[in-house]
């Protein structure tokens, strides 16, 4: 996936945020799910980081905290 995020076409980029944005909660609690979370933070454009970011405060305010304090939690 980072792969993917790196020298992938922007359609194929653009692919991979909209998975991580539909599965975020897993995701960030994953040891390697979350770097793929962090790379899409990274390298989305804006207009896919706001979505990403808008996945997570769509969470509950529980699963946000717990995203918080977990080790892999971004």
């Amino acid at each position: 996936m980072q792969h993917l995020l790196d020298f992938g076409e922007e359609r194929v980029r653009n692919q991979v945020i909209s998975i991580v944005q539909l599965h975020i909660n897993d995701l960030c609690s994953q040891k390697y799910s979350s770097n793929v979370v962090q790379e899409c933070l990274k390298k989305g454009s804006a207009e896919n980081v706001e979505k990403i970011i808008g996945s997570i405060l769509n969470l509950t305010q529980l699963k946000v905290i717990d995203l918080m304090k977990h080790m892999y939690g971004n």
